[in-house]
């Protein structure tokens, strides 16, 4: 069993661990945003941001998607982030329904498996992954 003072340190250690990777978090925003730019050969793509909540939104064919960021722990305690992918719910639209996740490192590494076009590891603070992962998110979406 923990004692009161690993406890305490263990928090402080994740708040701050938190603020890293919700930085990383802001990092993948910033970087999706090219697709909804005139450069962007996918047209029709909107962002809107609330990242002091935790999320953003991602607009396209009508449908509207969210981002949103967590801090996720696994059975041995090791902290990584979360991204929650959410859809409407057709059938009540006010409320989300989680179509998939994905785990990111304090690098920005994702867990998320890489087609084979793309060389270098998906990372949610590199511009081609977190485009690749916005767009792969989406598509997701829409097939549901």
């Amino acid at each position: 069993m923990t004692n009161a003072t690993q406890l305490y340190n263990r928090l402080k250690d994740l708040s701050h661990r938190h603020t890293s990777l919700k930085e990383k978090f802001e990092e993948f925003f910033a970087a999706t945003t090219y697709l909804s730019s005139d450069q962007s050969p996918i047209q029709g793509i909107t962002f809107e941001q609330h990242l002091d909540e935790g999320y953003f939104k991602a607009s396209f064919c009508g449908q509207v998607f969210q981002f949103r960021f967590s801090l996720a722990l696994d059975q041995n305690g090791s902290s990584r982030g979360r991204v929650s992918f959410f859809g409407s719910d057709p059938a009540d639209p006010s409320k989300p329904k989680l179509i998939s996740t994905f785990m990111f490192s304090g690098t920005g590494a994702a867990d998320v498996e890489k087609p084979e076009d793309i060389d270098d590891p998906i990372r949610v603070n590199d511009d081609v992954g977190a485009i690749y992962l916005v767009c792969n998110c989406i598509y997701q979406g829409l097939v549901q």
